[in-house]
């Protein structure tokens, strides 16, 4: 029939217009993802890339680029494609176009199409036309069949709108080909980081790797706190290389920023080896002299950038964090144990010093490493708790010195420089003695009674007191001279008194007594024999082979023997002396007072006369 040839032509236009429709938008969406890619690429590298230095938050910002073109190239897509695509033109909206395009149908062409689907509706329904009608629709259709015959339905098609999406899109191909072509570098860059990589963009000059103390970081850097960090980098010698580099160290915990001057080798073999330590490279080198916070590190050459900040962590070197001394004293000072949180020691010889020492960190062996003078002494190996935290050790102190724990953790890591604490040892003195009365030497009968008194000192505490003498004949060996004292060492053939009555318990630090010497019990005393006598005292220290502890002696004095008529000779002389002398002494009194009183006589009479005053009339 007329009407289905007229469909048909229908149907051929609206594929080929929705295929021309189609195909412009492909070619308008080439265009338009080249555009945003180049947007994209803009932003990325005028702004993200220079500015967000941080290559996690650089790799975040580019996922949101990532996302923000995914979403522009989805709409691009639903807007240029895929309403082409989908999109559905009705007969009569075809025939419509028709008419405009050729006036001259004068409407013929869609009312043939809405009659003839009009009558194809009533006959699905089983509707009965009447004959008249049938056959004037069916000639209706022929004539406008005739009419439409010569004419192209497709010119109704627009075809400018894909002559230049194809204009745009083979424009932004070639651009993008010839932008590739300058600089396929940057291209494979952009690539990589829309798939955020940790990548920077091509730069003049090209660092080609890192490393510290020699080796290269594949995370992170670690040091032991205060050890020395030193940073290289070898960079492209086909690139700019530039006199001088630099290394930017941030401190983590506070962000704070300092650059290192990084020097260009000149000389790059190993100081120990003597191997080049290039790879075919330009070395650059940074040191920081002392590690003493976690940081991060990003050295810079020219353009050239460390695609990111490189984590050093400063491992904490194990250390005392806190230090408690029990003090343990010798039994015969009779001192209770004493605690002290002070490193430092003056304590007596032979005190047992228990160190109570919390750590920073675990470790795996502590020991007490001591000095005394020049001298290294035997180190003591101290007990750890479970958790390796804590150690206790313990020494005897028996000289001046010094002592310092010394620690290391399983891995190695020690403290270089331990504090040195001093160790004062106080050896324990023997008691002082000084007799204070008479304090010189006597000539006495063998009968005499002298009261001696005398003081003490200790510096812990006393525990006993003696008389003690001893009897040498003018004229032999072991005779002293008037005045004299006897080596204090040499005690052969003394003998001693013990002086009871004294209370001391070995707590008493001082003490002041009296006792009277009786030569009397000193047996076959004769003229002519000196008796050296002294006082000792003792404190609670052992003695080697004397169990009444250190002595100390005073200054030792004599009395010399004579008999009673030589004595009294002696007295009767010195009690004239002392007559005469108290003579001279009134006679020079008396010639005193003489002078003094002609002085004053002298004086009364060199007075002047005193003037008087004139009364007032």
């Amino acid at each position: 029939m007329s009407s289905d040839v007229l469909i048909e032509r229908l149907d051929a236009v609206r594929r080929s217009w929705r295929a021309v429709e189609t195909v412009t938008g492909v070619l308008t969406l080439v265009a338009g993802v080249l555009a945003l890619l180049l947007a994209t690429f803009l932003a990325d590298w005028l702004i993200v890339a220079p500015i967000i230095t941080a290559m996690s938050w650089n790799q975040i910002a580019r996922a949101l680029l990532d996302v923000a073109l995914l979403m522009a190239l989805a709409q691009a897509f639903r807007r240029w494609v895929w309403t082409a695509m989908v999109r559905v033109r009705s007969d009569d909206r075809i025939a419509v176009a028709i008419e405009r395009q050729h006036p001259e149908l004068r409407s013929r062409l869609i009312s043939t199409i809405q009659l003839t689907r009009g009558h194809d509706a009533d006959h699905a329904e089983n509707v009965q036309s009447p004959q008249g009608s049938r056959e004037l629709i069916a000639a209706l259709a022929e004539d406008t069949l005739v009419a439409v015959e010569p004419l192209d339905f497709a010119t109704v098609i627009a075809r400018k709108p894909l002559k230049n999406a194809a204009l745009y899109a083979a424009g932004a191909v070639l651009v993008a080909v010839a932008l590739l072509a300058w600089r396929p570098d940057y291209g494979l860059a952009f690539a990589r980081r829309l798939m955020l990589a940790r990548i920077d963009y091509p730069t003049a000059t090209r660092i080609l790797s890192v490393t510290a103390n020699g080796n290269i970081p594949h995370s992170s850097i670690e040091v032991p706190h205060g050890d020395a960090l030193t940073i290289e980098i070898e960079c492209d010698p086909t690139g700019v290389l530039p006199e001088v580099a630099e290394l930017n160290a941030r401190v983590t915990a506070t962000g704070k920023t300092v650059a290192y001057r990084m020097d260009r080798i000149t000389d790059p073999h190993d100081a120990q080896t003597g191997t080049d330590t290039r790879k075919g490279g330009v070395l650059y080198r940074a040191v920081i002299d002392h590690v003493l916070d976690d940081l991060e590190i990003r050295p810079t050459a020219n353009d050239a950038r460390w695609p990111d900040w490189i984590p050093v962590r400063a491992l904490a070197r194990p250390a005392v964090k806190n230090l408690s001394l029990t003090l343990a004293y010798p039994d015969y000072l009779k001192q209770p144990t004493e605690t002290t949180t002070v490193g430092d020691l003056s304590v007596p010889v032979g005190t047992t010093v228990t160190v109570h020492a919390g750590l920073t960190r675990a470790v795996a062996t502590a020991v007490i490493a001591r000095r005394a003078g020049d001298k290294d002494l035997p180190a003591t190996a101290m007990t750890l708790d479970a958790a390796q935290t804590a150690a206790t050790g313990s020494f005897v102190v028996s000289a001046d010195g010094s002592y310092r724990l010394q620690l290391k953790t399983a891995d190695g890591l020690d403290d270089p420089s331990p504090v040195a604490y001093t160790i004062t040892a106080l050896p324990d003195q023997a008691p002082a003695v000084r007799i204070t009365f008479p304090a010189t030497d006597k000539v006495v009968t063998r009968f005499a009674g002298w009261p001696i008194r005398f003081s003490a000192h200790d510096d812990h505490g006393l525990s006993g007191a003696w008389l003690r003498w001893r009897v040498q004949t003018t004229g032999s060996d072991t005779a002293l001279a008037a005045g004299a004292s006897s080596d204090a060492t040499d005690d052969v053939g003394a003998q001693e008194l013990a002086l009871a009555g004294l209370s001391l318990d070995g707590t008493a630090k001082d003490l002041e007594a009296a006792v009277t010497f009786d030569l009397r019990i000193v047996p076959d005393l004769e003229a002519g024999q000196r008796v050296e006598y002294w006082i000792e005292c003792a404190d609670n220290r052992p003695a080697a082979g004397d169990a009444r502890g250190a002595r100390g002696q005073s200054t030792r004095y004599s009395f010399q023997i004579v008999d009673a008529a030589a004595l009294e000779e002696q007295i009767t002389h010195d009690r004239q002396q002392v007559l005469s002398n108290l003579r001279d002494l009134q006679d020079k009194q008396d010639q005193a007072q003489k002078n003094v009183e002609n002085l004053q006589r002298d004086l009364e009479l060199t007075k002047p006369t005193p003037v008087p005053t004139p009364k007032k009339p």
